[in-house]
């Protein structure tokens, strides 16, 4: 299993700004498809990713870094990132109550998390805009230790690609996501079945939401 880079892919950014505890916080979102191939360089699925960098920062590299994602297979992230997490969260007149057809309004969100940490927001395979492309490769990502293994990849892949490598990785999930984030803590350390693709990636801290 590996992420390719060069095939043509979704990518869209864009500037936005936010205001937290009284201080705007201007952030770059960078939304884009990661492709998983075969040993002849098809792809054979993809994980969809969703990135918010604070872009006032001068050094970004020590900077922290939240990963976040939904529960078991078949949950976007949608409902952490339009939810909780995101800048712009979906405006609820009465939470108790919620409406269930549109017209939906957004609105910023005060307790986004952006002043402390960027932050990154995962559709794992056949979730969301992930997509599985080959059901050949069906079994490969639809169990326990595949999704893991392919979130740890993609995380892996993500911190190399913009320089995050000595960030502080925190993750958050929610219903399966908290199994999920226990087993992913190990794979990324490298204490996974496969420990001679060893990651080494620590991961310094972890929200369990719904466990």
């Amino acid at each position: 299993m590996r992420i390719q880079e060069n095939l043509e892919k979704s990518k869209y950014e864009a500037d936005g700004s936010i205001q937290i505890q009284g201080t705007t916080i201007p952030y770059h979102t960078i939304c884009e498809d990661h492709f998983f191939v075969d040993e002849e360089n098809n792809p054979v699925a993809s994980i969809f990713s969703y990135a918010y960098f604070r872009s006032d920062v001068q050094d970004n590299s020590k900077r922290p870094i939240l990963f976040i994602y939904n529960g078991g297979r078949g949950c976007a992230s949608l409902w952490l990132h339009m939810g909780l997490f995101g800048p712009r969260i979906v405006k609820l007149d009465d939470e108790l109550n919620l409406p269930t057809v549109p017209p939906f309004e957004l609105e910023d969100n005060p307790h986004c998390l952006l002043d402390l940490c960027d932050l990154v927001f995962i559709d794992p395979v056949g979730t969301g805009l992930g997509r599985l492309i080959q059901e050949k490769a069906r079994k490969e990502f639809y169990e326990t230790h595949g999704d893991v293994r392919s979130v740890s990849k993609f995380i892996e892949q993500f911190l190399a690609r913009y320089n995050r490598r000595n960030s502080p990785v925190l993750l958050a999930g929610e219903s399966y996501g908290t199994a999920r984030s226990a087993l992913l803590a190990g794979e990324l350390m490298g204490a996974g079945p496969e420990k001679a693709d060893t990651m080494g990636i620590s991961v310094s801290g972890i929200f369990l939401l719904g466990s």
